[in-house]
């Protein structure tokens, strides 16, 4: 044993080596990496905290003046009015729609509509869980009378 300890002393000598615990590169290599991993865990929190921020809130609904789900449902908003308060709104354009997830999703449609030869312009909040074939008109209210607009 005292000779391999021998030549072990004389091998770092002679090319000027220190003796070194093996565990000690390994234990930097670990530092490094769970390092790595805190940073990437904060980064993930950040990104979690994000979003939560906006789940349950209300967003606006990209292309929603182009949508058919959109214009279906803001039909089916002036359809369920129209039942219920026996009146004769006609459906024109959709001009906006927001959403916000719940359990599932409520829509916040503005919308054209013509009574008696006038434009109006109408906002509908309409909840809808596709799961379980439910839609609802939750609210439906009147916002403006619409500027007369010759190329409509």
């Amino acid at each position: 044993m005292n000779k391999v300890k021998q030549d072990n002393d004389f091998n770092l000598k002679k090319f000027n080596l220190k003796p070194s615990n093996p565990l000690q590169g390994i234990s930097k290599n670990i530092f490094v990496f769970l390092s790595f991993l805190d940073i990437k865990s904060r980064d993930s929190q950040k990104e979690r905290q994000n979003e939560m921020a906006t789940v349950g809130g209300i967003k606006e609904v990209e292309g929603s003046a182009n949508s058919l789900e959109i214009d279906s449902l803001a039909r089916f908003a002036v359809d369920d009015y129209n039942k219920k308060h026996n009146s004769m709104l006609e459906f024109k354009r959709v001009l906006n729609a927001k959403e916000q997830v719940v359990a599932g999703t409520i829509y916040y449609i503005t919308f054209e509509v013509t009574e008696g030869g006038h434009k109006k312009v109408y906002e509908a909040k309409v909840w809808v869980k596709p799961w379980l074939n439910f839609k609802e008109v939750q609210e439906f209210k009147l916002v403006a009378d619409a500027p007369c607009d010759s190329s409509a």
